[in-house]
């Protein structure tokens, strides 16, 4: 009552709000929080609260993210790389979904970078992953990183770690793609039994 309903815009006990729920309480980086501060940008005053609006596109987004990963989890071969993905991909979602995300939950995104490392190193045979697979996760750990440094803390609000995040995001959503490509490459093309065997 003072922290879930509060939070979905329900009602309940209002007295936590300043500590958590109100979008200036803390260094929330759900959608919500992200779009209310564009929309009131540069403004002396900022609501405690998001619009209609702006929570209904919070919560169309969110489910619409969540089906684009339910959906690439369909006829992915279970392995550890695939395991450590489509958790990593449903995290990375949840972490904006929450009316009440911080900066600290993009550690979360450990769990993806852990799975596209060992996607790399699969793919090549090599112990390190390639290139170009450690050029996205630094520049994911640049991003998620700059906002909590002295003097970059704007970035928060304009949603730049979230953008990092996404980005790891689409990373997986493509790997477990590809891992299903690989499955259907690698399956026999003709499963029935041949003409001849069944003549005999």
């Amino acid at each position: 009552d003072a922290v879930m309903r509060p939070g979905l815009a329900m009602g309940g006990d209002p007295t936590r709000g300043h500590e958590l729920i109100h979008m200036k309480a803390t260094d929330n980086q759900s959608f919500q929080a992200i779009l209310h501060h564009h929309q009131h940008r540069g403004a002396s005053w900022v609501p405690p609260h998001p619009a209609t609006w702006v929570r209904a596109a919070h919560w169309g987004v969110g489910a619409l993210l969540t089906l684009i990963t339910l959906a690439a989890l369909v006829r992915v071969p279970e392995n550890a790389t695939s395991i450590m993905l489509s958790i990593g991909c449903l995290c990375l979602v949840m972490l904006h979904i929450s009316p009440s995300s911080h900066m600290h939950w993009y550690c979360l995104g450990l769990i993806s970078v852990s799975g596209l490392w060992l996607r790399s190193i699969d793919r090549h045979g090599t112990l390190f992953p390639s290139g170009r697979t450690l050029l996205g996760l630094g520049s994911f750990g640049l991003i998620v990183g700059l906002p909590n440094l002295p003097g970059w803390e704007p970035l928060r609000d304009g949603g730049t770690a979230m953008l990092g995040s996404l980005g790891l995001w689409a990373a997986g959503i493509g790997q477990l793609g590809q891992l299903r490509r690989d499955t259907t490459a690698e399956s026999p093309r003709h499963s029935s039994t041949p003409s001849y065997a069944q003549a005999a």
